[in-house]
């Protein structure tokens, strides 16, 4: 069957696919749930993910009230990966899904940080001269860790750890701690907040070249910094000055307000790995009283307010994160305690069907198409995966005659993008792949 043969046989295949799908549309993001298993009877919860999604981390709880930290892949299943004593934290994952982050509680019930890789196994980091430490963040690569340690004075110090290294004190800004809480991808340049001479909170960034430096030290007020892009040329989170405002902070243009107009309280919360996209939170009078909205900010397009799954006056709150170029946007609608995903051409659609049952969502893969979080079902809470369906090209959230245009463009001019089936090819597997994934529907 030749090509032009092959495209009219999968055009007319994908349109009857089209009319079946107008019988049973649905409210729900197109993809498929996969639970993530468990440990025993417990409560259980995926937090993050490595870049592509296939390594998931997350904690559990066996009905002692520990909090215990596992790892999950679909080769391996999920792995316990706790301190013996008592609680443990699983924190960050390395992009490259190699190395978890995290701390947990040593014999005599103190945090301590740890590393853990499938060759060596869950390793402590040490401290800087006192009793704990806190692992936060990770480099892309696993090679740099950064958080923040008790030194000999008791004082809570920022840390960087490599294996050449171990843990090294990253100072303060004149003050009695600063706190890492965030890493570049490359590990060169790390993010957080310290303590300046008069007591303040300050956002700090920091280089080997440069040591710490204040963000923006023309301003008195408190500032909390809550997220950076792979570069670590973006930071973003809030500060003090009448009331929380949002901040962003570039390299190229030093400090911004990012407060959305009307805001009485702003909050920057997290940022694209590109830099290009800002998510976040206001408050703002409405005419029955403060109003919560979540915000999504470019350049480009300014900023746009992500409304939860229904229609009622309640505040919306978020637990948001953001794949790689900001164009999805996952969490929880707190109306009603809903997991949902959000893209400008779809809106914020859930992830389940059944809206009667609680989920969250936590983390998106960097191509927004793996989500991780959540559900309770029949009182039980697990973990779960979301897989974006793949005839979804558009990603917009539904399956229809856009996606089928979109693909069939793409196969008829020999785009890369037709190769459905990512094999280097693009010929009649990949419409025959999209026809399937197509049938198969949400």
């Amino acid at each position: 069957m030749n090509i032009t043969t092959r495209t009219i046989a999968a055009r007319t295949l994908v349109l009857l696919c089209l009319a079946l799908a107008a019988t049973r549309a649905s409210a729900q993001a197109c993809g498929t749930i996969q639970d993530l298993g468990n440990l025993g009877s417990g409560s259980y919860e995926a937090t993050a993910m490595s870049a592509d999604g296939e390594v998931v981390i997350g904690r559990y709880y066996l009905g002692n009230a520990v909090a215990r930290a596992f790892r999950w892949t679909e080769a391996t299943g999920m792995q316990d990966i706790s301190m013996p004593w008592g609680d443990t934290w699983a924190k960050a994952v390395s992009s490259d899904g190699s190395t978890i982050v995290g701390y947990g509680q040593n014999y005599l019930k103190l945090d301590r940080a740890f590393r853990w890789t499938q060759a060596t196994g869950r390793q402590d980091l040490g401290t800087l001269g006192g009793s704990t430490a806190n692992a936060i963040a990770v480099s892309a690569d696993g090679s740099v860790i950064v958080g923040y340690s008790a030194n000999f004075d008791g004082a809570p110090h920022a840390f960087r750890w490599t294996l050449a290294t171990g843990m090294q004190d990253l100072g303060t800004l004149g003050g009695f701690e600063s706190r890492a809480t965030a890493v570049s991808a490359d590990g060169s340049e790390i993010v957080g907040w310290a303590n300046d001479s008069g007591g303040s909170q300050k956002s700090f960034r920091w280089t080997a070249e440069d040591g710490m430096a204040d963000l923006a030290p023309e301003y008195p007020s408190a500032f909390y910094t809550a997220a950076a892009s792979a570069d670590g040329c973006t930071i973003v989170g809030w500060f003090e000055w009448g009331g929380h405002r949002a901040f962003r902070w570039t390299i190229d243009a030093g400090l911004e307000e990012a407060s959305p107009p009307g805001s009485v309280t702003s909050y920057a919360t997290t940022v694209s790995a590109d830099g290009s996209a800002i998510v976040g939170y206001r408050i703002k009078w409405g005419d029955n009283g403060p109003v919560e909205e979540t915000f999504h900010w470019t350049s480009d397009g300014g900023y746009k307010f992500i409304s939860g799954t229904s229609t009622n006056s309640g505040l919306y709150h978020w637990n948001e994160s953001v794949s790689k170029d900001g164009g999805v946007v996952v969490g929880t609608s707190s109306d009603d305690r809903m997991a949902v995903r959000w893209t400008e051409r779809g809106g914020t659609l859930p992830l389940f069907s059944n809206n009667d049952r609680d989920s969250w969502a936590y983390a998106v893969s960097a191509n927004g198409e793996i989500i991780v979080g959540a559900v309770v079902d029949q009182s039980i809470r697990s973990a779960f995966r979301w897989i974006k369906n793949p005839a979804d090209v558009n990603g917009d959230g539904f399956l229809n005659g856009d996606d089928f245009d979109q693909f069939a463009e793409a196969f008829e001019t020999g785009d890369p993008s037709g190769d459905f089936n990512h094999d280097g090819f693009v010929n009649g597997d990949d419409y025959d792949g999209f026809a399937e994934a197509f049938e198969a529907g949400c």
